[in-house]
């Protein structure tokens, strides 16, 4: 229902704004930290709305150890300052990972694009300043470590 509704709210922004641009995304990753190999693929969507805002959402699966979690991650991003062929943006987060263990997380994180061509972006998100829930226990999230960056490439329709 959730993928429904956004897809449904990307249709109406694309009828109302001309500039507007479809686009995909992507990460995938492995890593290993405290004893524990995790491997993650996250494709998703998103909508340029204007020079400045974009909204997206990415769905996947993600491995940590022998747990499999399902991914959730829709985001807000603003882009504040564009120099030659790099943009900084933030985006706000809300997003989680599913499984017998949830992480649910909201907040806000630093990201850097660069644009390949006119078709194609790298991008690099920096961890998550926020709150998180691990089971229902919310905690403080200030996730800023070069262990939680969040590379993807991103293609332009």
């Amino acid at each position: 229902m959730l993928f429904k509704s956004f897809f449904i709210a990307l249709s109406l922004f694309a009828c109302f704004n001309a500039k507007a641009q479809l686009f995909t995304t992507g990460s995938l990753g492995i890593g290993y930290a405290s004893n524990l190999f995790q491997v993650e693929a996250v494709p998703g969507v998103g909508y340029e709305i204007n020079d400045k805002w974009a909204v997206g959402l990415s769905l996947g699966v993600s491995t940590i150890g022998k747990d499999i979690f399902g991914v959730i991650d829709p985001y807000v991003r603003y882009t504040f300052l564009n120099k030659g062929a790099f943009s900084f943006d933030v985006k706000g987060k809300a997003g989680g990972y599913f499984s017998s263990v949830s992480i649910i997380s909201f907040g806000a994180a630093p990201s850097i694009r660069y644009e390949i061509d006119k078709k194609w972006q790298i991008a690099a998100d920096f961890g998550l300043i926020g709150i998180q829930s691990v089971d229902k226990e919310i905690l403080p999230a200030f996730l800023l470590t070069s262990g939680n960056v969040q590379m993807s490439a991103i293609y332009k329709f």
